[in-house]
């Protein structure tokens, strides 16, 4: 079990049960969440080229897993409790980015089925997620995005990620293979954001329900 999941979520979101007891598979769970090393890996932990090089390969690995990740993801809406959240701050039918989207099922289904738009970049955003996808960039592509996330934000948009809960990289798997993840620090997020026009409305860190990572909701200026 990853040190993000904290076991079966099947009475959260009786709309989108799996047959499954558990909400993911074990081979989902090696793959959506944070892989924070205990003191024992941290002595084998990559050199910072290894860890570059699995980040560079991420994409590639999730295009090799499609089919094996939209069955082992599953359709069950642990995420909505957040995601009601991120709703409730948009426009009704507001356009909404989903980035790292995978099969779209079921948070894409989710938005789609409440009315609104999931959709690739658009010139103005209502709504921008990154669910369980923005920490597989490594740090220094993270700070790029948030000038993209702030070109692309409509006036009062929603910006909504997953972080790690602290600055650093580290690798997990998934079915077999290496699985980067990366993080900044707390201040340098609120940082970015506030730099780039977005006001935090709420940080919850490794929030257990939601497997330990930390929950970031903005909004646009």
């Amino acid at each position: 079990m990853s040190p993000f999941l904290g076991g079966s979520r099947g009475s959260r979101v009786d709309d989108y049960n799996t047959e499954a007891t558990d909400v993911y598979s074990a081979a989902a769970t090696e793959s959506l969440l944070w892989p924070f090393p205990n003191d024992e890996q941290k002595a084998a932990a990559c050199t910072e080229n290894e860890v570059t090089s699995d980040a560079d390969r991420i994409t590639g690995l999730y295009q090799r897993h499609a089919h094996d990740w939209a069955r082992d993801r599953g359709n069950h809406l642990f995420e909505k409790p957040m995601l009601d959240r991120f709703l409730a701050l948009l426009p009704a039918s507001s356009p909404i980015l989903d980035v790292g989207c995978g099969s779209a099922d079921p948070i894409g289904r989710y938005f789609i089925e409440r009315g609104y738009d999931v959709t690739g970049v658009d010139s103005s955003i209502g709504g921008i997620l990154a669910w369980d996808s923005f920490f597989h960039l490594c740090p220094e592509d993270q700070r790029e995005m948030f000038p993209v996330f702030s070109k692309h934000a409509a006036p009062k948009a929603v910006l909504m990620f997953t972080s790690g809960p602290a600055y650093g990289e580290a690798i997990g798997t998934y079915r077999g293979e290496p699985l980067y993840h990366g993080s900044l620090d707390g201040s340098e997020y609120r940082s970015l954001l506030a730099e780039n026009g977005f006001q935090v409305v709420s940080r919850l860190t490794e929030d257990p329900t939601d497997g330990g990572h930390a929950e970031w909701l903005a909004q646009f200026a």
